[in-house]
């Protein structure tokens, strides 16, 4: 139990075997845990891997009578993320899964060649990231997130076909 009103709690496992909804997903999770593999000359010179087998990440907020779930996600890779690092030039490729296991939604984020290393940006300057979702009220579409080559510059392309310009403003 949470306690009183207004509290939280969250919880990270990553060997989870079988804590996603969608049964389709293909390899399904297991309890490999996370995996980085980093080249000969370690991660920051060598570039690498990163295999995600089954993480799951649930939070929940204390209610007037009993706790509520509100995120509870089971995240894996069928292949690892490959990165590449070349100098201050780092490259990400590869697919990451999401279950949402409340809305009972799976997407699949695919980084297509999304670069990193402008002197100075925090964010991506080419390359993509497509979202394809698979059950709930968008199955079947894809969103599109298209890197520019000016520092945090991106277009957005939604489920609808409908194009956004924007510029991302601060990096964590």
């Amino acid at each position: 139990m949470l306690g009183d009103l207004g509290k939280y709690g969250i919880t990270h496992e990553t060997n989870r075997a079988g804590t996603g909804w969608d049964a389709s997903v293909s390899p399904p999770p297991t309890n490999g845990g996370l995996i980085a593999t980093c080249g000969a000359g370690g991660c920051a010179t060598g570039g690498g891997s990163l295999a995600i087998s089954g993480s799951h990440l649930t939070a929940e907020v204390a209610g007037d009578v009993a706790p509520t779930k509100i995120v509870d996600v089971t995240v894996s890779t069928g292949n690892p993320v490959t990165f590449m690092v070349s100098g201050s030039t780092r490259v990400l490729s590869g697919s990451v899964t999401v279950q949402h296991n409340v809305a009972r939604y799976t997407a699949t984020a695919t980084f297509d060649a999304v670069v990193f290393g402008q002197a100075g940006c925090c964010f991506p300057t080419s390359g993509t990231v497509t979202a394809t979702f698979g059950g709930g009220p968008f199955k079947g579409a894809t969103e599109t997130l298209t890197f520019g080559s000016a520092c945090g510059e991106v277009q957005l392309t939604t489920t609808s076909g409908n194009t956004f310009h924007r510029t991302l403003q601060s990096c964590l």
